[in-house]
């Protein structure tokens, strides 16, 4: 039986390149992949990226701020960048200037990763690992491990190209060497 992980969350778990971390793991596990986080997502884009089928599901949690779109990622500073040419882009731009709320954000967050814990992956039976990507912890995870330390704080990928074609050494926000590390931590960490 071939196993298959599944990522899902933003860019920290996007790049399918052959040097992004997703992609070393796989090796390691002979696996194969299912699932690839989304460029500018929140959080309900992991949400409902999660599939039962996978064997290993990896989380990568975005910050709460970011609008959910079926087809556009959309935070402050991709709004700002394409409010000119993307009429949605246009609308989060006023939506964050008039009406987000930063506390109310962090709170809805909470809330749907409660729920998605106790009442999806708690039925879940493959291993899964849970890493934020930017942003302070705000939740535990019941079901899998949650790692304590945001991802930007390990690699500080806040200093890293922003979009992954910004720079072609640079796979999931990480240089090709902190690939390599995040590769064999989320290898050490599923041996749980």
């Amino acid at each position: 039986m071939i196993l298959k992980i599944n990522f899902c969350g933003d860019s920290f778990c996007a790049s399918d390149h052959e040097n992004s971390w997703c992609s070393i793991l796989a090796k390691k596990f002979d696996a194969s992949i299912i699932g690839y986080g989304k460029e500018s997502s929140a959080h309900e884009h992991a949400i409902k990226s999660f599939t039962f089928d996978a064997n290993i599901t990896v989380f990568c949690w975005t910050e709460p701020h970011r609008l959910y779109h079926t087809t556009l990622g959309i935070n402050m500073r991709s709004a700002i960048r394409y409010a000119e040419v993307e009429p949605a882009m246009k609308a989060a731009v006023d939506y964050y200037k008039y009406i987000h709320n930063k506390e109310y954000a962090e709170e809805r967050q909470i809330r749907d990763l409660y729920w998605f814990d106790n009442e999806v992956l708690s039925h879940y039976k493959g291993k899964i690992i849970h890493f934020f990507s930017m942003s302070q912890i705000l939740y535990e995870f019941r079901n899998g491990y949650t790692n304590n330390i945001p991802l930007n704080n390990i690699f500080n990928a806040g200093r890293r190209p922003c979009r992954p074609s910004d720079n072609k050494n640079f796979f999931n926000h990480l240089s090709r060497d902190d690939n390599k590390k995040l590769a064999q931590l989320t290898f050490k960490l599923l041996q749980y």
